[in-house]
């Protein structure tokens, strides 16, 4: 059942489409998450928000790439 809801869940998530970097900054995944189907049992749902955890994670870490800036360069005193 977990394994099943899991994939569910992250499958779901996989859709989500954010690529502003303020927005990604700001953004959680709970207001990302959208509700497991109500007629799963508990551990279905749990894996459900493991897997849209997971994926919210790996989709931002991998768009806040994107907004990284150069640093700088300084010239010596």
């Amino acid at each position: 059942d977990y394994l099943d809801g899991f994939s569910a869940g992250a499958e779901k998530m996989s859709s989500l489409y954010l690529t502003d970097c303020s927005l990604l900054l700001s953004s959680s995944d709970s207001s990302n998450r959208s509700s497991p189907p109500g007629d799963k049992p508990s551990r279905w749902k749990e894996g459900w928000e493991d897997g849209q955890d997971l994926i919210f994670n790996l989709l931002v870490a991998q768009r806040l790439q994107a907004c990284m800036v150069p640093v700088p360069t300084v010239d010596p005193p």
